[in-house]
């Protein structure tokens, strides 16, 4: 389990942040992450891989005016 926007998730082993976030319905072009605390890039979300218990704070980006 991981915690997405502080909802339990559950995961396959090990999947790569860009994996959790589509599974999950999340546009990777229009998303900022941070991981346990620490914001991860664009450049980093297919090799960076997401273990038990992280905890994911999404925030979508919304035009508008």
């Amino acid at each position: 389990m991981v915690r997405i926007n502080g909802i339990d998730v559950a995961v396959s082993e090990n999947p790569s942040l860009s994996i959790v976030l589509s599974e999950n319905g999340y546009n990777v072009e229009t998303v900022v992450v941070e991981l346990n605390g620490e914001v991860v890039t664009k450049g980093q979300f297919t090799t960076r891989k997401v273990e038990a218990d992280d905890v994911l704070e999404v925030l979508n980006f919304v035009g508008g005016g």
